[in-house]
């Protein structure tokens, strides 16, 4: 049974961004859609549909990586914090920006699309 999970996204104020963002998460394991409502200068609504439910270091490093903030629904749902977090994820070793980096590609994507 798939799982969807909203998070607010800060930073977003282009279709490049949310392009970014959500090339990033989509290519997150067990995702099988996202979505983001576009809120400029405001927290934009990113929504996941996943396989199982998605860990929210996973996506948070996934997003940060992008160069924007992961932080708190409305409402303040369960995974969906707003800080960093360098604990653990539901028993197991919270995922660091650069072991995800290197297991997600070898190379950084751009706004503009291209890889660096």
């Amino acid at each position: 049974m798939a799982v969807t999970r909203t998070y607010r996204v800060w930073g977003l104020t282009c279709g490049a961004c949310l392009a970014v963002v959500l090339d990033a998460v989509r290519s997150l394991p067990g995702v099988r859609s996202a979505a983001v409502e576009l809120v400029r200068d405001g927290g934009s609504r990113l929504v996941i549909t996943a396989a199982r439910e998605p860990q929210v270091e996973t996506v948070r490093v996934a997003v940060e990586l992008e160069g924007f903030v992961l932080g708190r629904s409305r409402g303040g749902r369960a995974g969906s914090g707003s800080s960093p977090g360098t604990g653990t994820e539901n028993g197991q070793p919270a995922l660091t920006a650069d072991v995800l980096s290197r297991a997600l590609s070898p190379t950084r994507r751009m706004p503009d699309g291209s890889r660096a």
